[in-house]
């Protein structure tokens, strides 16, 4: 049950990105706003764009993520392997 809250959640928060991007990109384009970044001047639309595409990119990866939650066990250590360095 707490995995299908933690899923809902994802899902609004992932949402309410994708709506932000998307307000962002259009409001960009339409007043033509820049951000100062470094030494450049970017255009807003083009952040908002890169938020939105990230919202969209994860919204699509929460079915997979859905069924490996509801496949597994439960919580486990095993599934955080540690690298170890060269």
């Amino acid at each position: 049950m707490k995995s299908h809250r933690a899923i809902i959640a994802l899902r609004l928060i992932s949402g309410l990105v994708v709506m932000l991007g998307l307000i962002g990109t259009i409001d960009g384009i339409i007043n033509y706003k820049t951000i100062p970044l470094f030494a450049f001047n970017v255009p807003t639309f083009v952040v908002a764009f890169s938020v939105f595409y990230m919202g969209l990119r994860y919204w699509r990866r929460i079915p997979e993520l859905e069924k490996k939650v509801e496949g597994s066990a439960g919580f486990s250590w095993k599934n955080f392997p540690l690298v170890k360095g060269n």
